[in-house]
C-alpha cells in the first residue's frame, strides 16, 4: 500500500528499533483505533517486531505501543536507533528531546 511504502521510505528500509533491514509493518496503536495512518505505523525487522509483542510494557515505554486513550499516535515519541523521534502522517521524521 501507499502507507507501507511511505514507512519504508521514511526509515530508509531500516528497522526503527535496531537499524537492521526491516520487513514488517507494526501498528503502534491497534488497527481499529489508529488505522493505517503513517504516523501509526513503524517498520521493524522480524526480531524487533517479536520483541514488541513479547515485552509490551517496555515497548509502550519506548513508544512502540500506543494506548487507545491517545487520540493521535503520531504525537507519541518513539525511541529509535536514530534517537527519540515523532513519525508524522505524511511520512516525515521529527527529532525530539521529550
Amino acid at each position: 500500500t501507499a502507507a507501507r511504502e511511505k514507512v519504508w521510505e521514511r526509515q530508509n528500509r531500516q528497522c526503527a528499533r535496531c537499524g537492521g533491514r526491516g520487513y514488517q509493518i507494526h501498528h503502534r496503536q491497534r488497527r481499529r483505533e489508529g488505522g493505517h495512518a503513517v504516523g501509526n505505523l513503524v517498520g521493524l525487522c522480524g526480531t524487533c517486531h517479536s520483541w514488541v509483542h513479547a515485552h509490551p510494557d517496555s515497548a509502550r515505554d519506548r513508544g512502540y505501543i500506543v494506548g487507545i486513550s491517545v487520540a493521535e499516535p503520531s504525537t507519541v515519541p518513539i525511541q529509535t536507533f536514530m534517537g527519540l523521534v515523532l513519525f508524522d502522517n505524511d511520512g516525515g521524521i521529527h527529532f525530539t528531546h521529550e
